[in-house]
C-alpha cells in the first residue's frame, strides 16, 4: 500500500490487485492469504473500497490526503486561509524571547524519522550469532541480485521475529534452501524423524 500509485490502496498497475498477485508477492498460501484478509477486514484493520472492490488503509489514506493539502499550501507560500486573510487591527506582538531564556518544543527529545530508518536493525537475540547474520547477508544479497522488491525496515523486522519462533538452526537452514530453490518467500522448516541418521524436511508454515 505505501509502494502504490495510489498510496493507502492496494494496487497492481492501477488496478486493484488480485488475491492470486498479492499471495505470490508475500509468498503466502492462498487459503491463509484470504483467511488473513477476512480476519483484517472484520476487525477493520482494512477496509475494501465499493468503487472498485480495492483493499485500503483509511487511515494511510487519510495521511496521504492531509501530506497532499501540505503541499499544496506550501506551493502557494503557507496556508492559504491565513494568506487571503486580511488584518482589521494593528499588530500587536510580543518579542520573541532570546534562546538563553526561553524552552521550545524543540528542547524536548524526539526521534527523527531519518534516524529511525538509518538505525540498525535489532536481531532477536536466538539470532544474533555470526553464523546466521552471515546467511541472512546472503539471503540480502541474493535478493538484490535476482531483483526482487526491496524490504522495508519494519518487513525485515517481522520476518526476523517470525524466524525466532523457529531457532537459529531453523532460521538459517530456513534461509539456505530459499536461496537455493530461488524462492521469494521464506519457509519454516518441519523436521521429521526418519531411520538411522537420515534427516529429512518438508517446509510449511509460509511466512
Amino acid at each position: 500500500m505505501h509502494e502504490s500509485s495510489e498510496r493507502g490502496v492496494l494496487l497492481l498497475n492501477g488496478i486493484p490487485m488480485p488475491e492470486d498477485a498479492l499471495a505470490r508477492m508475500l509468498g503466502l498460501d492462498k487459503q491463509i492469504l484470504t483467511t488473513t484478509l477476512t480476519t483484517l477486514l472484520t476487525y477493520g484493520a482494512a477496509k475494501r473500497r465499493d468503487t472498485d472492490g480495492a483493499i485500503y488503509s483509511s487511515r494511510m489514506v487519510k495521511d496521504e490526503k492531509i501530506i497532499q493539502i501540505r503541499r499544496e499550501a506550501g506551493k502557494k507560500g503557507g496556508n492559504p486561509i491565513l494568506l487571503n486573510q486580511n488584518p482589521t487591527t494593528g499588530v500587536n506582538q510580543n518579542p520573541t524571547p532570546s534562546s538563553s531564556s526561553s524552552t521550545s518544543s524543540s528542547d524536548k527529545p524526539y526521534i527523527k524519522k531519518k534516524e529511525v530508518a538509518d538505525a540498525p536493525l535489532v536481531f532477536p537475540s536466538c539470532l544474533n550469532n555470526d553464523n546466521f547474520k552471515k546467511v541472512w547477508s546472503d539471503y540480502l544479497e541474493y535478493r538484490k541480485a535476482s531483483k526482487m522488491r526491496t524490504l522495508q525496515k519494519n518487513s525485515l523486522k517481522l520476518l526476523l521475529q517470525q524466524m525466532a519462533l523457529w531457532g537459529s538452526d531453523g532460521a538459517t537452514q530456513a534461509l539456505k534452501t530459499t536461496i537455493s530453490n530461488g524462492w521469494t518467500g521464506v519457509f519454516e522448516p518441519k523436521f521429521t524423524a526418519a531411520p538411522a541418521t537420515q534427516t529429512t524436511n518438508a517446509y510449511a508454515g509460509i511466512f
